[in-house]
């Protein structure tokens, strides 16, 4: 996720850019408007559809926003790096598989694992060149790095050859695993020692805002508390992790050492309108509790094991989170509901968390 700003006399405008993996394998990049503070309102750049037109689609929205005058990030930041954009790097990350619900009991009470926040970022490799700092994405492509993080990793004297993994969220840097110190690779370390020593690096080195260690817990009750906690914060998810793991890039065709839950939510929209030729309808909750006004909360995509149901239809949908004024996140289908008259209500939504709610 990348966030865009824009300061011009009285205005201060907000335009942020995502790129996203769907649950479907495919890629969307979207695009929010509006003012800092205010609701932001969507303005899908594409439809569900390959990396490489969704990433084009991004690249050239980017590149138009930039020559309004919109800088990297919400503080301004800039990022550095940029010229190496899109080269190859032997980086690749481990990624996660999803787990059910009913699988989060067994790990909570397993001692074995860790549970740890699962940040709402970009997927970013960071390791210490001669030159500075250089990140990569989930791709093991060269992406810029925001100034503020690779100033960090310049002034923490960090030993060339040393990768760190974590999450870009805005100017911070979430770290959650470090594989490699100078020429000493820590891969076929278990996690639990690869953990130990990332805390004790940070520790000693950091008293920036901008690298961060992401919240972590292994005792039960810990794990229960930081679960329930990042529930109330309408955080995305957790992420559980063996102690005893080793690190292997890629994702594993099922189950793996490393598995993610998401905080979805649920909700019944009424369709609002099909689209002409593809697999998706518009959808549609209650402006207002007891008002038949419909407000539109985005499109959703129709598995094909689903008949497409009709506009007037009272649909299940399951989403992470709702931008308030914008779309339903990450929706997924989940059938007619023949039990219900009327719609959810805009208020029932479950809304993305703000930096103000964060803070609260």
């Amino acid at each position: 996720m990348l966030f865009r700003s824009f300061k011009d006399g009285g205005s201060d405008k907000v335009y942020q850019l995502q790129l996203e993996e769907l649950p479907s394998g495919k890629w969307k990049a979207d695009g929010y408007y509006g003012r800092r503070g205010q609701a932001l309102k969507n303005a899908p750049l594409s439809s569900e559809t390959t990396y490489e037109e969704a990433k084009e689609a991004f690249d050239k929205k980017l590149k138009a926003q930039k020559s309004k005058g919109y800088t990297e990030d919400q503080s301004g930041a800039t990022y550095v790096g940029g010229d190496l954009e899109g080269r190859k790097t032997d980086l690749v990350p481990q990624l996660l598989n999803p787990i059910e619900e009913g699988e989060v009991e067994q790990l909570m009470k397993d001692a074995r694992w860790i549970l740890q926040e699962k940040m709402d970022g970009v997927r970013a490799m960071v390791r210490i060149q001669e030159e500075g700092a250089e990140a990569s994405n989930r791709r093991g492509l060269v992406v810029p790095l925001v100034q503020p993080v690779s100033d960090f990793f310049k002034n923490a004297n960090a030993p060339v050859g040393t990768v760190h993994d974590g999450e870009m969220i805005g100017d911070v840097y979430w770290l959650f695993d470090l594989l490699q110190v100078s020429q000493t690779d820590l891969r076929q370390l278990p996690y639990r020692e690869r953990w130990s020593l990332l805390q004790g690096v940070l520790n000693t080195n950091s008293d920036s805002p901008n690298v961060r260690i992401v919240r972590s817990a292994i005792d039960e009750d810990d794990k229960r508390r930081l679960y329930d906690t990042l529930v109330a914060e309408r955080a995305e998810g957790v992420v559980f992790k063996r102690l005893d793991s080793l690190y292997h890039g890629g994702r594993p065709a099922s189950g793996g050492s490393m598995v993610k839950f998401k905080f979805y939510a649920s909700a019944t929209c009424i369709v609002a309108g099909k689209h002409s030729f593809k697999r998706s309808v518009e959808l549609a909750v209650q402006d207002l509790p007891h008002k038949s006004t419909h407000l539109r909360v985005g499109n959703c995509t129709i598995p094909p094991n689903y008949d497409m149901p009709e506009p007037g239809d009272l649909v299940e949908i399951k989403y992470l989170y709702y931008y308030p004024g914008g779309s339903l996140y990450q929706p997924q289908y989940r059938g007619v509901r023949t039990d219900k008259t009327v719609p959810d209500s805009v208020e029932t939504l479950k809304p993305k968390a703000t930096d103000t709610d964060e803070e609260n």
